[in-house]
């Protein structure tokens, strides 16, 4: 016999009870009062807010502009637009492809220069960007370690935060481009540069309190927090595990860029670079951490894991333009084409996205791709002019047990996947 008070607690990581009005079918609160104890039906409805959206949403991304993005002759040309869900081909063969052809959204080079990792806050209607080091398109007034942040409403952009202000000078690595000569950019030390300085992935947590950014230049996560002072006390930031299975270089290969919320984790995606003397394409590898965001504790050891060794097809077939299969990441100019179309696939673990049930989309951004220019001086010494072919790809991780992120994941093979 009752009453009996009922009440539920250890929701899942992410979860949160429904926005639907207590008392509607299937849905009462986490707080109930129930008769007896053979009561039936006492439910609970719960939802992942970050799954929410409008059925038509914006999107939001960065485009790179060519040069000095402050006083160049393309800084009035837009580095961050957005778009409607509904964007792109509207049907028929062939296109329209460019749908729209405007934005509401154009955030200026001079405002932002170069920026690759985004992420939105709701509750202020903030759109963060953080700088990125792309050979032949220079950074912003914020340099190498800026975060802006961007009013989606209005275009106004601001400076949040300067890891090289914060911690100090060098912090995101020093800018390597030739301001003088754009086209030829400083020959090897930009192209080194790209994806071992400034910032990768970016991402903010649910509610809006903390921005997470990976610093490719010291290899560790940063957490700002989004109001209150920036400083070297109220930053936090942890380094990336260096013992990951099979690393080369002692660790010193090891290479992070993907950063993702998902369920109250961070994920971040690292490669092994394999760029130290003595590996092979063999050591050419991918992992996924977890990172606690409270605590900024990785995972002991990968979550997941897989060999970046696997077939490929082309990067293009024209021009006697070579292979797509992945290379070693080199620091000098290399091409594996024998015409002036250049390609030299590096990869670059960049994205990371989870379906409801919790298979792994992976995105690999090929290196060769930011360090080669249009039509540009690449090869040190040489006045020919490179026109650079990327190859990325993207990759798909079955879960074990769909909604159980802790059993584990298997890489798609043979265009199959679970």
């Amino acid at each position: 016999t009752g009453p009996y008070r009922v009440e539920f607690t250890g929701l899942p990581s992410g979860y949160m009870p429904s926005r639907f009005a207590a008392g509607a079918a299937g849905n009462g609160t986490t707080v109930q009062f129930v008769p007896d104890g053979a009561t039936s039906d006492v439910n609970l409805g719960i939802l992942d807010a970050a799954n929410f959206c409008q059925n038509n949403p914006t999107f939001v991304t960065s485009c790179f502009v060519f040069g000095d993005q402050i006083a160049g002759d393309f800084n009035a040309e837009p580095v961050v637009v957005d778009f409607p869900y509904s964007a792109g081909a509207i049907g028929g063969v062939p296109g329209p492809y460019d749908q729209p052809t405007t934005h509401s959204l154009m955030v200026p080079a001079n405002q932002a220069g170069s920026v690759y990792g985004l992420a939105y806050r709701q509750s202020t209607n903030t759109v963060y960007a953080g700088a990125f080091m792309k050979k032949h398109a220079g950074f912003g007034t914020g340099g190498t370690g800026a975060i802006y942040a961007v009013n989606p409403a209005t275009g106004a952009t601001s400076l949040f935060a300067d890891l090289n202000t914060i911690f100090g000078a060098g912090t995101a690595g020093v800018d390597p481009h030739d301001p003088a000569d754009y086209v030829r950019d400083n020959d090897n030390v930009a192209w080194d540069a790209v994806g071992k300085i400034s910032l990768g992935g970016l991402e903010i947590s649910p509610d809006g309190s903390t921005v997470y950014v990976v610093n490719l230049a010291d290899r560790q996560i940063y957490a700002l927090p989004t109001s209150g002072p920036l400083t070297s006390v109220t930053v936090r930031r942890v380094s990336i595990p260096l013992n990951a299975p099979g690393a080369t270089g002692g660790g010193a290969d090891l290479r992070p860029f993907a950063l993702q919320w998902h369920r109250g984790q961070l994920y971040v995606g690292i490669v092994n670079s394999a760029e130290s003397a003595g590996a092979t394409t063999a050591d050419l590898l991918a992992y996924v951490y977890t990172l606690n965001p409270a605590t900024l504790t990785f995972s002991p050891s990968p979550v997941f894991q897989f060999a970046l060794n696997y077939p490929r097809g082309n990067v293009q077939t024209f021009n006697g333009v070579g292979p797509a299969a992945w290379n070693r990441w080199s620091p000098v100019f290399l091409t594996q084409s024998p015409t002036s179309v250049g390609s030299y696939p590096q990869p670059m673990l960049s994205g990371l996205a989870f379906d409801i049930n919790g298979n792994l989309t992976l995105g690999l951004r090929d290196r060769a791709g930011d360090q080669f220019g249009f039509f540009a001086q690449d090869n040190p010494g040489d006045p020919t002019l490179w026109e650079g072919v990327a190859g990325g790809d993207t990759l798909l991780a079955a879960i074990t047990t769909p909604g159980d992120l802790g059993s584990g994941w298997t890489l798609e093979s043979n265009a199959q996947a679970g």
